[in-house]
């Protein structure tokens, strides 16, 4: 499955597609502050985080190595702009490859527990809904 392929060394990235409110976000995060109802990003940040654990504590080369995951959250827009959520909007437009323009780079937060997974989904969502708030009653054209 998809956490042996991370946990393998495959790069890994998950996307939801569909509608305005089809349930995409939900699908993904769930509710961050209930272990039950964790979406598909935590449970699978879970998961690599406890192999990463095992895998640790029966090898001591892996032990002295440090070994980590990195969290990145975008958002596509309608009019096609990918928005990394854990930049604040001050620094810049973003192009529609993902990259900042003026020279910012995406941001991607290390995490090592799932409490700092959780942090880093909850710092993108409330960003989301902060540029949700702001576009609403403007109409796109």
């Amino acid at each position: 499955g998809f956490a042996d392929a991370v946990f393998s060394g495959a790069g890994g990235c998950m996307v939801a597609l569909g509608t305005a409110g089809a349930g995409k976000t939900y699908a993904l995060m769930g509710e961050l502050g209930e272990f039950g109802r964790m979406g598909m990003v935590p449970r699978l940040a879970s998961e690599l985080l406890d192999r990463i654990a095992a895998k640790v504590a029966t090898s001591e080369k892996l032990a002295k190595t440090p070994i980590f995951l990195t969290v990145s959250q975008y958002d596509l827009s309608e009019d096609g702009f990918v928005k990394d959520l854990l930049i604040a909007p001050s620094k810049g437009p973003q192009k529609k490859d993902g990259g900042v323009r003026g020279g910012d780079s995406p941001v991607q937060e290390r995490v090592e527990r799932l409490s700092d997974v959780l942090l880093v989904l909850e710092k993108g969502s409330k960003e989301r809904r902060k540029r949700e708030k702001s576009l609403e009653g403007t109409t796109a054209h």
